[in-house]
């Protein structure tokens, strides 16, 4: 059975009432507030079925609209639990279409309009609690499955070697460095969801449109915008799903919109339908949540090739057979001059299987510099980290660099919030993809802090740098 969560739960009275508790975590503003408030309630099996059914990607209702349905207080309604149970005619499309709406009417209709109104929600698939699933399941660890993710192991000449010793060749994607997005279709309706398993909001887009039309499965791939530097589009598609999500839930989005096409030069609408999807892979839903495919890669990547033969917006990725790892080096070199963050080195007969596997290489530039430090950020405000310090301004010896370092760890925090003053002017060593220039500044790309360098008192020269990157385009 596919709703293992749902089966074992037993029905139980309550005295509070869900939409109650809904609302009690609703309120509550920090993160780990509302974490242990679901803490509080994790003894409750309706509660804990309702989240379930909210959140879980196993969980489809094949609705496409909530029907029109009257409320009134009654004497002897239906419980949430008896209605939640009727929820499974849907599930397993025991009933489809307008019986389907049908059904779904009569539940609510039959219930307290309370009880009501956590069905809607649950079919919309949002309780609006304000929190991730990722927070659900540190409350309840395991309640909601973990997204599976198939991802690769960093290079190392022995793996990559070993591959054309097992088939005599290999396959070569070309890597975009785009946002990571799982696409799920079944009955027509795409469900999109970043790596950790958040759902992503872009509804208009001529791509998911193109999705729409497809047989049910799901295709791995990325998101880019063509013209848009990789570094900012996936930033900018991040803000474009939340101003579409708040659209939604019935919040006001003009200020945001007003103040993204002046930032931007576009319109939400003009960045929306300017998003390709770049595919990579395709697997059945049943794979997915068996988390193994059997077939073999090659088998699997013509198989997205002939799914995405008549799409504009979805493409399969660029990619090219390689018969040795000569040809393989050579073809990393050439995807960087031209501008690509380099290639993933694949083997061709590879089963889908979640999690790192060595069947999946990347050939990806990372290089080391020395930079100094000029100043220092707090996190954004509403945010865990926006007390301490969570960023590194830092350029480099000439100033012709310049960049902002992420990753720092949380006992480095807190040791550069107390020491601020000293460690301006300090020379840090940070891990970069190589250097970008636009409008005629340069930056590190996807820069990130690793460790005060007390040994150094001189950071790198932007030629220093470019002679690094070149050095390491070998993948020596």
């Amino acid at each position: 059975m596919i709703l293992n969560h749902i089966d074992s739960v037993h029905v139980k009275k309550t005295k509070m009432k869900i939409k109650e508790i809904i609302d009690e975590i609703t309120a509550e503003q920090g993160t780990n507030a509302k974490i242990e408030l679901i803490k509080k309630y994790k003894s409750n099996p309706i509660f804990e079925r309702v989240l379930y059914l909210t959140y879980s990607r196993r969980i489809k209702f094949y609705l496409k609209q909530i029907p029109e349905y009257t409320t009134s207080i009654k004497t002897s309604p239906i419980p949430l639990e008896t209605a939640l149970l009727g929820l499974d005619e849907l599930i397993y499309r025991r009933l489809t279409g307008h019986a389907g709406i049908a059904h779904l009417k009569m539940i609510l209709e039959a219930i307290d309009p309370q009880d009501a109104e956590v069905i809607v929600k649950i079919i919309k698939r949002d309780l609006k609690l304000g929190t991730a699933t990722t927070s659900i399941n540190k409350a309840m660890p395991g309640l909601i499955e973990k997204e599976p993710y198939m991802g690769g192991i960093p290079y190392n000449e022995k793996d990559a070697a070993d591959l054309f010793r097992k088939g005599g060749y290999a396959i070569c994607d070309v890597k975009e460095d785009g946002r990571f997005q799982n696409n799920m279709i079944r009955g027509g309706e795409v469900d999109m969801t970043s790596r950790p398993g958040e759902v992503v909001y872009l509804p208009d887009a001529p791509f998911v449109q193109e999705l729409s039309q497809l047989e049910d499965c799901v295709l791995t791939g990325e998101l880019v915008v063509p013209g848009i530097p990789r570094y900012k589009s996936n930033g900018l598609i991040n803000a474009v799903s939340v101003i579409n999500r708040k659209k939604s839930e019935g919040l006001e989005t003009r200020k945001e919109e007003v103040k993204f096409a002046k930032e931007e030069g576009l319109t939400v609408k003009e960045f929306t339908d300017r998003i390709e999807l770049r595919v990579w892979d395709v697997i059945t839903p049943d794979e997915f949540f068996a988390k193994f495919s059997p077939i073999p890669l090659l088998e699997r990547r013509k198989r997205v090739e002939k799914i995405l033969e008549n799409t504009k917006m979805t493409r399969c990725v660029k990619y090219r057979l390689v018969h040795s790892l000569k040809e393989a080096k050579e073809h990393f070199a050439e995807m960087l001059e031209a501008g690509e963050e380099g290639t993933m080195l694949k083997d061709p007969k590879a089963a889908w299987k979640d999690g790192k596997r060595k069947t999946s290489i990347k050939m990806k530039l990372e290089m080391n510099v020395d930079m100094k430090v000029t100043a220092f950020n707090y996190g954004n405000p509403g945010t865990k980290n926006e007390n301490v310090i969570s960023a590194i301004q830092c350029e480099s010896r000439d100033g012709k660099v310049r960049s902002v370092c992420a990753g720092i760890k949380e006992a480095d925090m807190k040791y550069i919030e107390a020491n601020q003053a000293s460690l301006l002017g300090k020379i840090i060593d940070v891990k970069s993809c190589g250097i970008t220039t636009r409008d005629g500044k340069s930056a590190l790309l996807h820069p990130v802090f690793i460790e005060f360098r007390t040994d150094k008192f001189e950071a790198d020269s932007y030629e220093e740098i470019v002679k690094i990157e070149a050095g390491v385009k070998g993948l020596s």
